[in-house]
């Protein structure tokens, strides 16, 4: 009889001499084969049988065994559930395993019988990372096996032991059996036991052996995919940097995924407010990956294949290729932006230079005509008001670009109080009624019967009224009428003003608020202007809290600008009546005027006297500073921006006087601070009427 065959009876029973059994296998099948024939061996002895396995293989062991004879001696336990009994951590006791598996087995062992044992403990312990565990536990059942009779039959599968790693672990586990069974796949060989022990040993080898050559093979194709990947991302990379036109990147985009990823490309260019949709692969025939960066969705990159064939390494490749046209894109967008910034300055540098030099040419040439003199009474009228309107013209152009410019760096503040919102109608409407009524257009006003109370700049909140209806009356045709409502509900004042005027194309309407930007922009236009006016009525508005929009059914239908606003919590408010254009009386008052600039001295000397007031006039700091120690001044006015010492070196020189003289600044900028240094500020052009006041008001104080 060979060594094989004697191993085999000794699984089958045909011998009744103990054993300790480790069998290999490699199919489940072979498995119930070779545990089935085990048990049903100790039947046909009469040995009792005890089966510790998982649930799935008792139930398939006794799938086999029913048909061939009764289980009445045969004690299923679960393997998994016998294991708690005795483990203590990782590692099982010995004790508890005497008072656990021991008791079953003496049970079973009563009167002298042997017993047939089958075991899946030991595998358990292996497949859970613990295989010193289950080396202990060969142990314990060698020393249970000297104090009862039985054979116990073991299993593991060979995967077990796939790694090279595990050769000293695979001969601890032969070397504590007494009979060692290679798996079903061996040859028969005529030798000894030692012989079967290193065939099983090679075996492992093999199996180690083979897994480990399959994982290199794994390896090498994925760093081979993975060189594939970068060569191919590397190429998009290059290819979608080579230009910044946004058309070109997008036919870019389609020339590289296909054929690389899909047989066709669809490149979906997202709205504003579209969220990214989640990457997934639809069917094994197309993928949908987002473009996406950290703060904005670009669009979708949509990939087909005539077959099935994405897998989730082709996804992950989408996506970054995605992402990377996302940043190709958002750039050329950005580029096309930056580009269109340059046009829009290009025109508004050239419109600016337009509107800055017609007032300029009239001023200019009436003044040349009224130096020559000649001119009769009338048309010197006409130079009069001429040089003025035009004056002030170019006043608020520059208004303007000093109202955005603080607007844009944060230091535009308000002057804030109660403000009745139709008080600021009111005097919006006098002071664009003599333009209407040049052109026949009448002016419709609506109030609600209700007062509309807010907290805001009395001075900001009628030129956001007046930019408004003043644009209504430009673009309105003669006869016309514009319409000026004011309405409110629980918690907000809104001011519409409505004209029948040329309107706003679709196109335009998004851009309307935009500062530079004009409908009509060619040099053929028929209203000037720079284009400001609406940006600086939505700043305006937005730093009161409100909100500010535009509509229009389209070119020659008219428009409707609505502001709204938050109401004030205080209603009581008594708007403060016009103030006329009148000469003040300021007799008695004597003034010093310090200014480096001839012609704005000589303009300010002449105002004040025209008025009354005894002046003095200095052309600079020290000049200022000698003419105080011999006089005293109700009043000094002061220019801020002058050579060798400013107003602000004024003014700490009269504060360190013990006579307390109210000082004015002139300034063509916004005041610095709050401007709580000077007892006023009057900013260049100067209204005559206006300044008087000051000086008045501060002399009634003093």
């Amino acid at each position: 009889m060979t060594v094989t065959q004697a191993a085999e009876n000794r699984t089958s029973g045909s011998s009744a001499e103990p054993a300790h059994i480790v069998q290999f296998y490699e199919e489940e099948e072979f498995l119930y084969s070779r545990v089935a024939d085990f048990v049903m061996a100790g039947i046909s002895a009469g040995e009792p049988a005890v089966v510790i396995a998982t649930p799935q293989h008792c139930e398939g062991f006794r799938t086999l065994l029913e048909p061939r004879a009764s289980l009445d001696g045969v004690q299923f336990l679960d393997a998994r559930e016998t294991l708690s009994t005795f483990m203590v951590g990782d590692m099982p006791d010995s004790r508890r395993f005497h008072e656990s598996v021991g008791a079953v087995i003496a049970r079973n062992a009563a009167g002298g019988r042997n017993v047939r044992a089958y075991g899946e403990m030991v595998d358990l312990l292996w497949r859970d990372g613990k295989p010193e565990a289950a080396v202990r536990l060969e142990e314990l059942w060698n020393e249970l096996a000297t104090r009862y009779s039985f054979s116990l039959l073991c299993s593991y599968p060979i995967g077990n032991f796939y790694r090279e790693t595990d050769r000293r672990l695979f001969e601890e586990v032969c070397g504590r059996h007494s009979v060692v069974i290679p798996t079903e796949t061996y040859v028969t060989a005529a030798d000894d036991e030692a012989r079967r022990r290193e065939f099983s040993a090679l075996q492992q080898r093999a199996e180690a052996l083979e897994t480990e050559i399959a994982h290199r093979k794994e390896l090498e194709r994925a760093l081979r995919d993975a060189q594939h990947v970068n060569a191919f991302l590397l190429e998009a990379s290059n290819a979608l940097n080579r230009s910044l036109d946004y058309e070109s990147r997008l036919r870019e985009i389609v020339n590289l995924a296909v054929p690389r990823l899909g047989d066709s490309c669809a490149v979906d260019i997202a709205r504003e407010d579209a969220k990214a949709p989640a990457p997934e692969i639809r069917g094994g025939t197309s993928m949908v990956v987002p473009m996406s960066l950290p703060d904005r969705f670009v669009g979708t990159l949509t990939l087909t294949a005539s077959e099935p064939r994405y897998s989730p390494e082709d996804l992950a490749l989408a996506v970054e290729f995605a992402r990377r046209a996302a940043v190709a894109l958002e750039n050329a967008r950005l580029y096309h932006l930056a580009q269109e910034g340059n046009r829009t300055k290009d025109e508004f540098l050239a419109t600016l230079s337009h509107e800055l030099r017609t007032p300029l040419t009239a001023i200019l040439g009436w003044a040349r005509m009224l130096t020559l003199g000649g001119l009769d009474p009338q048309t010197q009228r006409t130079a009069f008001e001429t040089i003025e309107r035009s004056a002030r013209t170019q006043a608020t152009l520059i208004d303007d670009l000093l109202d955005l410019s603080r607007v844009v760096t944060g230091k535009l503040t308000l002057q804030t109080e109660l403000v009745d919102l139709a008080s600021i109608i009111a005097n919006a409407v006098a002071t664009q009624r003599l333009a209407a009524e040049a052109k026949g257009i009448s002016i419709n006003v609506q109030t609600s019967d209700e007062r509309a109370v807010v907290t805001g700049d009395p001075t900001r909140l009628q030129q956001i009224v007046w930019n408004l209806l003043s644009n209504a009356i430009k673009f309105s045709d003669t006869g016309a009428t514009v319409t000026i409502e004011l309405e409110r509900d629980a918690d907000r004042g809104r001011i519409l003003v409505r004209d029948e005027g040329r309107g706003i194309s679709p196109e335009f309407l998004p851009h309307v608020f935009e500062p530079f930007r004009q409908a009509d922009g060619a040099s053929t236009r028929r209203h000037g202007g720079l284009g400001l006016g609406l940006a600086i009525v939505k700043y305006l508005t937005e730093l009161h809290g409100g909100t500010v929009s535009a509509s229009s059914r389209g070119e020659g239908r008219g428009s409707t600008f609505m502001i709204a606003l938050p109401l004030a919590l205080r209603r009581n408010v008594e708007a403060d009546a016009p103030v006329r254009d009148e000469i003040v009386d300021l007799r008695g008052t004597s003034v010093m005027l310090v200014d480096d600039d001839a012609p704005t001295r000589d303009l300010v000397v002449a105002m004040l006297r025209r008025c009354g007031a005894d002046v003095c006039a200095a052309d600079s700091v020290l000049a200022a500073r000698e003419m105080l120690s011999v006089r005293t001044p109700h009043v000094i006015v002061t220019d801020i921006a002058m050579p060798g010492h400013d107003g602000f070196a004024l003014l700490e020189h009269v504060r360190s006087r013990a006579d307390a003289i109210p000082v004015v600044a002139l300034t063509a900028s916004a005041p610095a601070g709050d401007g709580s240094e000077f007892a006023a500020w009057v900013r260049k052009p100067i209204d005559p009427f206006q300044f008087a006041r000051v000086i008045a008001t501060l002399q009634q104080r003093a």
